[in-house]
């Protein structure tokens, strides 16, 4: 009667270790694990996850929500999840014994504007963010220009502050999707000329000399009865028109001159 108990004993204990097995393999699970939570992408970009844990002679099968927002394709225990269009969805995973619901967010790629910026020493500048999650991290690649912005960001402004001539990349990484752009900064003197006054004869030209300039320059004549002017970025062209006096205001967006003509 003893061996009859004991066996019976071991035959439970037996069952009971094969179920828990049978269990602990039909546990479907997802790599990385921070994908039960949510997938992170870009647009036209893609992402792997791997599955475990299929229960045995299963077909795993997996479906997007959406599939104008991500895609997904399998490949065995592999998925891979393409970003369609910036939105939101879901990803429905199964092997017939666990269903897994995988959240998805599909961003835009990080851009900023302008491309390039110009900045005079002691000047800040403004570099705009668009795409992304809305979370980013910032890295100056030199000390000539300053970010006046902490990072990481939870937001689109950039402000940057000109500290040493030279030039500086300004790099924006998206926290969530790894998306990341970068402007070119240029560190520049103030505008400036060494035309302190402007004589002219009636109906003659003279051109005054400018440099550093940091934005799109705009030449404004007090008086365009006595003189006319037409201007670049590094130079403008004075028309003397008739006798008598006015002057010139220059600027830049940043800095403003004031020449006597």
């Amino acid at each position: 009667m003893d061996f009859f108990l004991k066996k019976m004993s071991f035959y439970c204990f037996f069952l009971f270790i094969s179920l828990i097995t049978f269990n602990a393999e039909a546990a479907l699970t997802v790599s990385p694990a921070t994908a039960t939570t949510q997938v992170s992408i870009v647009v036209t970009k893609t992402t792997t996850l791997t599955f475990t844990g299929q229960a045995k002679g299963s077909v795993l099968k997996a479906t997007s929500a959406n599939t104008a927002v991500a895609t997904v394709t399998l490949a065995g225990t592999k998925a891979t999840v393409k970003g369609v269009s910036a939105g939101q969805t879901s990803l429905t995973v199964t092997d017939g014994v666990t269903t897994l619901t995988i959240p998805v967010n599909v961003y835009s790629a990080v851009t900023l504007s302008p491309a390039t910026l110009a900045v005079p020493v002691g000047y800040n500048g403004t570099i705009t963010i668009t795409g992304g999650s809305g979370t980013y991290t910032l890295v100056s690649s030199t000390a000539n220009a300053q970010l006046q912005t902490a990072s990481p960001l939870t937001g689109n402004t950039v402000v940057v502050k000109g500290m040493v001539v030279g030039t500086s990349k300004i790099t924006v990484t998206d926290t969530k999707t790894g998306s990341a752009a970068s402007v070119t900064v240029t560190v520049k003197n103030l505008l400036s000329t060494t035309t302190t006054q402007l004589n002219l004869t009636v109906g003659k030209t003279a051109t005054v000399a400018l440099t550093n300039a940091s934005g799109t320059v705009v030449v404004t004549s007090a008086n365009t009865a006595v003189a006319t002017t037409t201007n670049t970025n590094t130079s403008i062209t004075v028309k003397g028109v008739s006798a008598g006096q006015t002057s010139l205001t220059v600027t830049d967006g940043v800095t403003t001159l004031t020449i006597p003509v």
